[in-house]
């Protein structure tokens, strides 16, 4: 049984990769209800090209208060460091939006637009109040060009949580080990510096124990180590990740044997 699991997951990685770079480009909307923070990261072995984006909360969740929102026209763009766009400078579309905002939204309009680097995250700021509404009703629009765009739902996320099962436990403290050093694991970036490094291994240890309200299902972390893996691009990084997956499974499946 676990050597039919262990092929059945490497199946699903080579798939998902293959359909993901394919298409749009992988992102995800991270949302941190004990802190606020709303991330977008980018989930490719390359990366996009992109205008304009725009977050939508129909509960007005959102924080567009100038100071609390850290948009690219503010922090990212030529202006600021830089970090998405370098030549071009961004404008917010939706300026002064305060507290219990139903929508953020900014764009940059003279060609190419931003470039977002691969396997890095970006950081909103903590504009979410978790509050609100539950479920989160959070959703991002990003615009690739005048005519593409896509619409990606928020995720609920918690810092440290490196394994993205709800959970900072010790199968992050793993995580991170593994892919220390790496530039390409951003799932293991704490401290969003494009690099795992000591100091995310401080992000881990200062949020141990933390959970997402309501999480922590086994299931659903080893689902979502199965599409972190399809965001790596070095073989040896997808080789390491099955490895973690299939070291947990086997371990899981002696203890039931032994407590028979």
């Amino acid at each position: 049984m676990s050597n039919r699991l262990f092929l059945l997951i490497a199946a699903i990685v080579g798939v998902a990769a293959n359909a993901a770079w394919a298409a749009n480009p992988v992102v995800n909307l991270q949302l941190f209800p004990l802190t606020g923070e709303i991330r977008i990261t980018n989930d490719n072995p390359t990366d996009f090209v992109f205008v304009a984006y725009t977050l939508d909360s129909p509960s007005g969740a959102l924080n567009g208060t100038d100071g609390v929102w850290k948009s690219i026209a503010d922090t990212y763009d030529a202006s600021g460091n830089g970090f998405i766009d370098a030549t071009n400078e961004w404008t917010e579309l939706t300026p002064n939006a305060g507290a219990h905002a139903t929508s953020l939204s900014e764009g940059s309009f003279p060609n190419p637009g931003g470039i977002f680097p691969a396997n890095r995250s970006l950081s909103l700021g903590n504009i979410w109040d978790s509050t609100v509404i539950s479920p989160p009703d959070v959703q991002l629009t990003i615009y690739f060009s005048e005519v593409n765009n896509e619409i990606y739902d928020g995720v609920q996320a918690v810092d440290g949580d490196y394994f993205r099962n709800g959970t900072v436990d010790e199968f992050d403290y793993s995580f991170w080990r593994t892919y220390f050093g790496s530039t390409s694991a951003n799932f293991a970036d704490g401290n969003l510096d494009g690099i795992v490094n000591a100091a995310d291994y401080t992000v881990w240890r200062n949020n141990l124990g933390l959970s997402v309200p309501g999480s922590g299902s086994e299931e659903s972390g080893l689902a979502s180590m199965v599409l972190t893996a399809t965001a790596v691009p070095e073989p040896a990084g997808i080789v390491l990740a099955l490895l973690s997956i299939w070291g947990l499974l086997w371990s899981r499946w002696r203890a039931g044997q032994h407590s028979l």
